[in-house]
C-alpha cells in the first residue's frame, strides 16, 4: 500500500482537477463570460521530450526511497495525460466515421467499466506522439489522388 498510494493519489488528484477545469470552463462558456475561444482538445500535442520524460519516470519508479516515489507520482500523472491525448487521437481519427458515436461511447464505457482499457488509450497517445497518427489519418481520409485510372 505504501508504494501504490502516492501514484494513485496523484492520478486521482490530476483526474479530479481535469474534470473540475473542464466543468468550470463549460459553465463559464454557457454563461457567455468566456472571453477566449473554447480550445480544440483534438488538436492537443505534447512536446517531443515528453515521451522521454515519461520513460524516465517509469524507469525511476523502480528506484528505492523518495526518488522512486517521486518518479512514480510523475509517471502516474503523465499516464493520465497520455490517456487524455489518446482520447483526443480517438476523437480526431473517428471524426469522419459513420459509427463515430458507437466507437466513442464504447471506448469511454470500456474505460469506465473495466479501467484497464485506459492503458490502450495511453498507448494510443504515446503512438501519436511518436508517429503523428492524426496527421496520417487526415491525409488518408482526404480525396482520392487525381490522374490515376
Amino acid at each position: 500500500m505504501v508504494l501504490v498510494t502516492p501514484p494513485f493519489a496523484a492520478l486521482f488528484a490530476t483526474f479530479t482537477n481535469l474534470i473540475d477545469l473542464w466543468l468550470a470552463g463549460r459553465i463559464v462558456k454557457t454563461s457567455g463570460r468566456l472571453k477566449r475561444p473554447w480550445p480544440d482538445i483534438m488538436a492537443m500535442k505534447f512536446p517531443p521530450y515528453a515521451v522521454a520524460l515519461f520513460a524516465l519516470a517509469v524507469a525511476g519508479s523502480f528506484l528505492a526511497g523518495l526518488p522512486g516515489v517521486m518518479s512514480g507520482v510523475l509517471a502516474a500523472t503523465m499516464l493520465l495525460a497520455y490517456t487524455v491525448l489518446g482520447f483526443a487521437v480517438l476523437h480526431a481519427i473517428s471524426r469522419n466515421m459513420a459509427s463515430r458515436g458507437l466507437v466513442l461511447t464504447g471506448a469511454y464505457a470500456l474505460v469506465i467499466v473495466f479501467g484497464w482499457p485506459m492503458l490502450v488509450m495511453t498507448l494510443l497517445g504515446l503512438a501519436d506522439s511518436a508517429l503523428d497518427l492524426r496527421a496520417r489519418a487526415a491525409t488518408k481520409g482526404g480525396p482520392p489522388a487525381q490522374g490515376k485510372s
